[in-house]
């Protein structure tokens, strides 16, 4: 994208010339031309549709493998995402108490207890926030 958002950018550029009335010989025209930028912004788009294709199809067919079992690349960003949100729960049921005690309406009292082990909880999302698909291309990209 960012070859076609240059490629716009120099077509917006050479699009035009500037110049006081009167100085027409001075005009300083582009090397390049409005149609020149045309057709190699209609060929970056179509070479990124083509990849864009690629993409998808890979994202279907490849595979990773993590736990012993395979997913495609499309689940396994699923996965990730699950995941990720699962961690995001499990803290918040980390961070309860195992019991505590409301006051509601007229003092009356109510006791909230918590019908599992909070810090069970909160080894369980540090345990999920360390798992790791494998896919050691990735460590070519780290961050």
């Amino acid at each position: 994208m960012r070859r076609i958002s240059g490629l716009i950018a120099e077509r917006n550029d050479v699009s035009t010339v500037r110049y006081v009335p009167g100085e027409a010989e001075n005009i300083e025209y582009p090397v390049r031309k409005v149609d020149e930028s045309t057709a190699e912004i209609d060929e970056a788009r179509a070479d990124f549709r083509k990849l864009d294709i690629r993409m998808a199809r890979a994202n279907i067919t490849e595979t990773l493998e993590w736990e012993g079992q395979k997913y495609t690349v499309t689940e396994a960003i699923e996965l990730a995402k699950q995941m990720r949100g699962e961690v995001a729960e499990l803290k918040r049921l980390a961070g309860r108490k195992k019991e505590e005690i409301e006051r509601g309406t007229g003092g009356s009292i109510i006791v909230v207890r918590a019908l599992y082990d909070p810090e069970e909880m909160r080894k369980k999302a540090i345990e999920w926030e360390k798992a790791k698909i494998d896919f050691p291309e990735a460590e070519k990209y780290p961050g």
